[in-house]
């Protein structure tokens, strides 16, 4: 009897273990398979499943069944779910449809997981903005720096680090400070940048601007050494163009060109407004040797296209045999990724300072116009006599060839070197016509010279400008 009680307890214990084991748990084996899916279920098909709409990069919190439907008849079960993801740095919520059908072995197996386009995912940040994307975000922003405008990109974006940031993820707000170090072949410029950003799906860049104006710095490579003797040797041996135009006003001078240009085009002739700019008889250069040059100094200098042009302003004092200039310069240097700096040019505007004709003589040929092109050429000898500091001066006019002479008065003016003599009194009468010109008759008034010209510098010369009525001359001083 007590053999048969130990018997039937033991049918009845493992009859109980069968039955827990067909109702449930965890294991996962096929019998838990034949339980309608919970959200545990769903939840691990989500994650496991290749089919899934959630990248691997991301991990699932949780899920919300919404609701769902079982078909028993047909051996369906759909769910609809909210689900709870993240990576690193966002958090998502997708909602889904799971499909389950049963197998022959009444397991529910997962047949298809769609996401419900009519719920868009919405995302929200977990961090600010990475550094990743704060540098992406700054290239091509245009910064002015100095006079010049830098893009950024990968070519001269030399440094890049966060120097702080004020995030709000409940506003979707990332303040960025950045620090920003760029260089070019000369400069390199340092500031820090003030970024915003904005979170919609995604941290993204809405405003920027400097925390404060760059400073700027040269290479030591590309150190411009533009020292007194340097500028000098650069302006040694150029010339400098002079005319009696440099005392014409820029307003004259447009003023001409509207002229000829006005009139060119009433009458059908455009041409006119090349008339209107003739070359200036006048026109003369200056040369320019070191030994010449005095009272040298550097006014100011400029920096532009980002450190790679330098514009040198200097003064100097040009003393030539009778006149002395005062000059400003302007020197211009380029730099060369190859070859360094190069002087590329010098421009200049001058003033004549003083001249000094006292004592000169001057000799070579004089004419009268009145003739056209078969003037009469005679031998002339000019002394200045007197040349006095307002311009006004005496010289004697000598005509050996024809043997007769006078005085003439004129006056200098300084600003364009221009010159002008009229008849004073005679010294020795011409023999030729003597007594007619003691009459004062008009073959006399043919001998009274009346010269207009102006001093070139380098030749030493004296040469007029064809005016009607005035004698035409060419002369150089004698030594």
């Amino acid at each position: 009897m007590r053999y048969l009680r130990i018997c039937t307890l033991t049918v009845i214990i493992l009859i109980s273990v069968v039955l827990l084991a067909g109702c449930g748990g965890n294991s996962g084996g096929a019998s838990n398979e034949r339980r309608v899916p919970n959200e545990q279920r769903v939840q691990n098909d989500l994650a496991e499943n290749a089919r899934s709409p959630i990248p691997a990069t991301q991990s699932i919190n949780s899920i919300e069944i919404i609701e769902s439907e079982t078909d028993n008849d047909a051996g369906t079960h759909a769910v609809f779910s909210k689900v709870f993801s993240r990576d690193d740095e966002v958090a998502y919520i997708n909602y889904m449809w799971v499909r389950y059908e049963r197998d022959a072995e009444r397991n529910w197996i997962l047949t298809a997981i769609a996401l419900d386009r009519s719920n868009p995912q919405t995302t929200s940040p977990l961090i600010g903005a990475n550094e990743a994307l704060v540098r992406e975000s700054l290239m091509g922003a245009v910064l002015r720096i100095g006079e010049d405008d830098w893009r950024i990109d990968d070519n001269n974006l030399e440094g890049f680090s966060i120097a702080s940031r004020e995030t709000n993820l409940e506003q979707n707000r990332d303040i960025v400070i950045a620090t920003v170090e760029l260089k070019c072949d000369v400069l390199t410029a340092e500031g820090q940048m003030h970024m915003e950003f904005r979170f919609d799906n995604g941290w993204r860049m809405t405003s920027h601007r400097m925390d404060a104006p760059f400073t700027t710095s040269v290479q030591q490579h590309a150190r411009l050494e533009a020292t007194d003797s340097a500028l000098i040797g650069v302006i040694d041996n150029r010339s400098i163009p002079f005319s009696s135009a440099v005392a014409r006003s820029e307003s004259d001078i447009l003023i001409d060109r509207a002229v000829g240009d006005i009139a060119g085009a009433l009458l059908g002739m455009p041409f006119l407004s090349g008339l209107a700019q003739t070359p200036d008889p006048s026109a003369q250069t200056i040369s320019v040797s070191a030994n010449e040059i005095s009272d040298f100094t550097v006014l100011h200098s400029t920096v532009s296209n980002k450190g790679r042009v330098q514009n040198f302003y200097c003064y100097f004092v040009l003393g030539k045999e009778l006149a002395t200039f005062a000059v400003n310069a302007n020197v211009t240097y380029e730099y060369d990724a190859v070859s360094g700096w190069i002087a590329q040019d010098v421009s200049f505007v001058t003033a004549v300072q003083s001249v000094d004709l006292s004592g000169t003589r001057w000799t070579g040929q004089c004419g009268s116009n009145s003739t056209g092109i078969n003037a009469r050429w005679m031998q002339f000898i000019m002394e200045i006599t007197e040349f006095n500091e307002d311009g006004t001066m005496r010289a004697t006019m000598n005509f050996p060839g024809e043997q007769y002479s006078h005085t003439s008065t004129g006056y200098f003016d300084k600003s364009n070197l221009t010159l002008t003599f009229n008849f004073e009194e005679w010294i020795q009468l011409p023999q030729r016509f003597g007594r007619e010109v003691a009459r004062g008759s008009s073959i006399a008034r043919t001998y009274e010279t009346s010269l207009n010209g102006y001093f070139h510098i380098d030749d030493l010369s004296l040469k007029s400008i064809w005016q009607r009525d005035r004698n035409i001359f060419d002369v150089t001083l004698a030594r």
